[in-house]
């Protein structure tokens, strides 16, 4: 019986735990607010570059010399968004950044597509 009761315990902690990190992800989604003027790079918390940096311009992917387009580059990077690859990639097909690669992140995280997002309705301003 004790076993029974501690089946059911663990359970309903496992299930609590995927219901807590469910609404986590529907809150940060849900308070971003696209009124700020999001650009590539600035001083303040409305820049996309550290999300670039961290999730398209490390070693191996879009740095410096890449063949496949150097995102350090705002000029470059702003001709992937003009020709709609990275809308398509990152925002409608989110297998960018690609979830086998072996350094950086194997996805973004629901608010930070949703500020690539933002930036990009903006315009994707410098």
């Amino acid at each position: 019986m004790n076993k029974e009761i501690l089946g059911v315990l663990l359970v309903l902690l496992c299930l609590g735990g995927l219901f807590a990190s469910c609404v986590k992800d529907k809150t940060s989604a849900a308070t971003l607010d696209c009124s700020h003027n999001y650009v590539y790079e600035s001083a303040d918390s409305f820049s996309i570059k550290p999300i670039i940096q961290l999730a398209c311009s490390y070693q191996g992917c879009h740095e410096r010399g890449a063949s496949i387009g150097n995102f350090t580059d705002y000029n470059v990077l702003k001709s992937y968004v003009d020709n709609q690859k990275f809308f398509k990639r990152v925002i409608d097909n989110k297998d960018m950044p690609p979830s086998n690669a072996t350094l950086g992140p194997k996805s973004l995280t629901t608010e930070e597509i949703a500020q690539l997002q933002c930036w990009l309705d903006q315009g994707a301003q410098r």
